[in-house]
């Protein structure tokens, strides 16, 4: 018989992981992969499918938020999502042929390299910084992609499929500090690539646990996730009107903070434990 009531506590973790993440615009799964790897002890793949799983949930109610109140660049959305789609897809698949501890420590790398950057140097606003009165619905931008852009979106997305982190930290270092764009628009367009990359990631991992003949480990999941969903739904639209109210520059630092966090979390939870 299924305990339903046994995870109640996780109603208030999701409220607060994803209120941080909605506000940050990098995916919540940095959170619940250690929580659910450490805490509940539960297998890394189905942690982490476990993870995107929320996380689809939490950045889809993001996406409503953000799109309310226009704050989605969508010239970068239609120039990348195609990529962010299929590479999040093959993520997912080579995530089988690769060690976890490797992925785990590219990680840890990549974020000490991002909060490094974050953590240092100041932010100069272009003449168009994508305020609220900026009028984006038309797709225009001061900002052109690159050739070399797109490569870096892949490897995000590929990381997102493989171990549910990546796509938002990336994005956050390339609109923040790359692009200038401001905070709100930052979260909003990161939080709407990374709903579209979970879709991918969630239809492929759900396709291979019923495929493995393995759908019995979805009871194992569900009274995490039937106090997880309403929690993440509820803390992503926190964050979206928390980020309106939020400086950009201050992000910058409360994003490199998370990182330091999030790298120690990893670090524990990988070689430690």
């Amino acid at each position: 018989m299924i305990e339903l009531f046994t995870y109640w506590y996780m109603f208030p973790i999701a409220v607060i992981i994803a209120t941080i993440a909605m506000m940050a615009g990098i995916g919540g799964a940095l959170f619940f992969s250690p929580l659910f790897l450490v805490g509940l002890n539960l297998e890394p793949k189905l942690a982490l499918a476990t993870s995107l799983f929320i996380e689809f949930f939490g950045f889809s109610s993001g996406v409503i938020g953000y799109l309310r109140a226009k704050s989605v660049n969508f010239y970068i959305v239609k120039k990348t999502a195609f990529l962010v789609i299929v590479s999040s897809f093959l993520g997912v698949i080579f995530a089988s042929y690769v060690p976890v501890i490797f992925l785990k420590s590219l990680l840890i790398l990549l974020l000490l390299y991002l909060s490094f950057k974050f953590l240092t140097g100041k932010k100069k606003c272009k003449k168009f910084c994508y305020e609220k009165e900026y009028d984006d619905s038309k797709g225009n931008s001061n900002i052109e992609l690159k050739s070399y852009h797109y490569p870096i979106f892949v490897f995000a997305s590929l990381l997102l499929g493989m171990i549910s982190s990546g796509l938002g930290e990336i994005n956050e270092y390339l609109f923040l500090k790359k692009f200038k764009m401001s905070s709100n628009f930052a979260s909003g367009t990161s939080v709407f690539l990374i709903a579209i990359a979970a879709i991918s990631g969630v239809l492929t991992h759900l396709f291979y646990i019923f495929y493995s003949g393995e759908s019995r480990v979805l009871l194992e999941i569900l009274p995490i996730l039937l106090f997880s969903i309403p929690g993440v739904l509820i803390g992503a639209q926190l964050g979206v009107a928390s980020t309106a109210h939020l400086k950009t520059n201050k992000l910058e630092l409360y994003i490199g903070l998370l990182f330091l966090i999030i790298v120690s979390i990893t670090i524990y939870s990988t070689f430690l434990m």
